[in-house]
């Protein structure tokens, strides 16, 4: 069993049949889901993902209410890991990370937990 991180790039293609990384999302799930691994999803990557099914795919929002059902699933809020101080200088050095990522990169280095994104740039940053 092991801590993962969600970014909102694996969720949303979950979530929408027709995003061409849903099949491999689904089979990361599935994966972590059988594993038991512990899938953690920062909070504001909560509402970053319900923004986007909300404005984008309408219909797929109760996928969205059903996804944050899921067993062994996790929501942490800022207060409980975040310093933003220290995620500030990354933040204001990197143009394409935006301060979600940065925050899911911060938490990803405080526990070693494995971030999974399907975003080229953030995959830059994330530990291996």
């Amino acid at each position: 069993m092991r801590e993962v991180i969600l970014d909102s790039s694996v969720i949303i293609a979950y979530l929408n049949p027709y995003d061409s990384n849903h099949k491999e999302a689904v089979k990361i799930l599935k994966s972590l889901i059988d594993n038991k691994d512990i899938i953690i999803i920062l909070s504001s990557v909560v509402i970053e993902v319900l923004n986007v099914v909300k404005m984008k795919f309408k219909s797929y929002l109760f996928l969205a209410e059903e996804f944050f059902n899921f067993p062994n699933l996790n929501i942490i809020s800022f207060d409980e890991f975040g310093n933003l101080k220290s995620c500030f200088k990354l933040f204001s050095e990197n143009n394409n990370l935006s301060l979600v990522d940065v925050l899911e990169l911060e938490y990803s280095q405080k526990r070693e937990a494995l971030l999974i994104t399907f975003d080229k740039e953030l995959k830059k940053y994330s530990i291996r």
